[in-house]
């Protein structure tokens, strides 16, 4: 379901002997589609690109992403394959925990010609579903610590909203309300630059102040509605096994 250029698997050897890892992580384009649903994907994928990047490249990889990785078949014989994986969907993540664990070398190969294409989920349900088997993953990756850690990450934009909200109806000064959503927009600053890096450099645009005004522009609102429909996600997962390649997802 993805497409790629015409170096990728020369680019993937590349690297894999240039970095000597065993686990390659590469990145993962999403283009196409119409509207706001499929403008919310991109973006979305976007800064989780941005995310997984940054994190593997600092040496503490996150996300894996299994429309775009590879591996040695040896590391993958000894770390057990995916024979002990506890859930029908998140073998990717899976597997990198596994090679994180017996110290295998994971690499994040941030080169244009690595990359893969893929398309958006036609419509909200898709989407909705999506979003619930990759929030679904949390629960069985990972342990207690983690968990709560990631709640209390997406939860942080949502407390700062309601404690300015609070703050607003209470009467407190205008000042503290706008101290308070500007503690929300730095949290988010970071990200933001990380986005706009990538895109600058994988797709080969030159970093104008008007490129960069315009996927600003895109980023921020996309961030907002982030903030709102995340949580919600991560919560509902919990409960709701959604249905994946016509099959319920196991946990």
């Amino acid at each position: 379901d993805v497409r790629c250029g015409p170096h990728r698997v020369r680019e993937v050897m590349a690297a894999a002997e240039r970095s000597g890892a065993e686990l390659l992580l590469m990145p993962v384009h999403t283009t196409g589609g119409a509207g706001i649903n499929a403008w919310l994907q991109r973006m979305e994928q976007l800064m989780l690109q941005a995310i997984s990047m940054g994190a593997a490249l600092t040496g503490r990889a996150l996300l894996a992403n299994g429309a775009n990785m590879a591996f040695s078949k040896d590391a993958f014989d000894k770390v057990g394959g995916y024979a002990n994986d506890r859930a029908s969907s998140g073998d990717d993540m899976f597997l990198l925990r596994r090679m994180q664990l017996e110290q295998r070398r994971v690499h994040f190969v941030a080169a244009p010609e690595a990359m893969v294409w893929t398309l958006p989920e036609v419509g909200w349900r898709a989407a909705w579903r999506q979003r619930l088997r990759w929030a679904g993953k949390m629960w069985v990756y990972g342990d207690r610590v983690t968990q709560g850690a990631a709640l209390l990450t997406l939860s942080i934009p949502w407390a700062l909203l309601v404690l300015a909200g609070h703050g607003y109806c209470a009467g407190t000064d205008q000042v503290m309300v706008l101290l308070i959503l500007l503690a929300g927009l730095i949290w988010a600053i970071p990200l933001w630059r990380l986005a706009l890096a990538m895109r600058t450099y994988f797709f080969k645009e030159r970093s104008t102040w008007i490129r960069r005004a315009g996927l600003a522009f895109e980023l921020i609102p996309a961030t907002l509605a982030f903030i709102i429909y995340a949580p919600v996600i991560a919560i509902v997962s919990i409960f709701v096994r959604p249905r994946w390649k016509g099959r319920r997802v196991r946990v």
